[in-house]
């Protein structure tokens, strides 16, 4: 009942407000009308209904109001409340105060949740590692609780020992709180170097792949690998020559084939310098490059001897340079033998 005229009330508040609003925009239309001398506007008869709604609704709204109040005295009421009976809550009871309005007779009942009476008993005061503690106490039941506040205090420290550096750990300060016995570690400075020793060879390289050298650290045992060069697919293992009383040199090489295939060809290039140092010229063909190719077969582990069939010429040869070795096996591949990818290449 009381929502269904809280409703006829809104409704009937609209109505009116917007009666009197269109009741006022047609008396302005009417002056303007009557300004202009124009009769073609008809305002009579909505000024008649707008004047009729308005005091309608004002009469519903007032009927309204009073049937509410007769049918439901506690809906419109301001209420003056006044205690008529009140129960202490205590330490683990409720309570609850009734009261009743003093206007409309409306009755109510609030209830009063358990509490306890607290003082202050003692207090702990913080350390390194406990917060500020106090503890409350109930005047009533003795009951107890304790309530944590503030922040930790700092640690005292003081230095308990220290751990020189290493090659895995800088210096360490050890320092110990004086009050808790907690420690902390504090590092200063950089690790060492390595104290390595010798490579060892851990895997042995071929003629087709790479091996690898390995040395450790004494103090740590931490390992560092390196790679090995490839082995040469030939080695050369001496190398002499020969001069004539009008300055003709020729080379004798003895050469190993260290691959697991036969060798086809063998072609050398080297390069002739004096006592020097400086690049020297066959007197002949005035050329500094001097070559032999060899023709194998020349089988797996084994060994030949070599000497170009041509000689150089020229009687301030001292010393020669190797600057190419290529080697033709039997199955078609060919290899350029070079320092940077290859070891035991020259070996006398």
């Amino acid at each position: 009942m009381t929502q269904a005229l809280t409703i006829l009330i809104a409704l009937s508040a609209l109505a009116l407000m917007g009666s009197m609003i269109i009741l006022v925009a047609l008396l302005i239309l009417k002056a303007i009308k009557s300004f202009m001398k124009k009769d073609t506007i008809k305002l009579k008869k909505p000024i008649v209904i707008s004047a009729i709604i308005a005091p309608c609704s004002l009469f519903v709204i007032i009927v309204s109001m009073i049937v509410g109040q007769s049918t439901d005295p506690t809906a419109w009421c301001a209420h003056e409340y006044t205690v008529l009976e009140q129960q202490d809550a205590n330490c683990t009871n409720s309570g609850y105060i009734k009261k009743m309005c003093s206007l409309c007779n409306n009755e109510i009942t609030e209830t009063i949740e358990p509490y306890h009476l607290w003082i202050e008993d003692s207090v702990i005061e913080a350390t390194c590692t406990s917060q500020k503690q106090i503890k409350k106490k109930c005047t009533r039941c003795e009951t107890t609780e304790y309530e944590k506040v503030g922040d930790l205090l700092n640690h005292s420290w003081i230095e308990d020992s220290v751990i020189e550096a290493t090659c895995s750990h800088p210096k360490q300060l050890i320092n110990k709180c004086s009050v808790c016995g907690t420690t902390e570690t504090v590092e200063e400075g950089s690790t060492i170097p390595h104290s390595f020793g010798d490579w060892i060879v851990s895997i042995e390289p071929t003629t087709e792949k790479e091996g690898q050298q390995t040395r450790k650290c004494t103090v740590c045992n931490h390992s560092e690998n390196t790679a090995l060069l490839k082995k040469s697919p030939i080695s050369i293992l001496s190398r002499t020559y020969d001069k004539d009383f009008v300055g003709g040199v020729e080379w004798t090489t003895e050469i190993k084939n260290n691959s697991n295939k036969t060798i086809k060809y063998i072609t050398l290039q080297w390069r002739c310098y004096n006592a020097v140092g400086d690049p020297i010229y066959d007197e002949i063909d005035g050329k500094n490059l001097v070559g032999i190719k060899i023709t194998g077969p020349l089988e797996s582990g084994e060994t030949g001897r070599y000497t170009n069939a041509s000689k150089f010429y020229n009687h301030s040869f001292a010393s020669s340079v190797i600057v190419t070795i290529k080697v033709e096996f039997m199955d078609g591949e060919v290899i350029n033998i070079t320092s940077d990818e290859y070891t035991d290449i020259i070996k006398y």
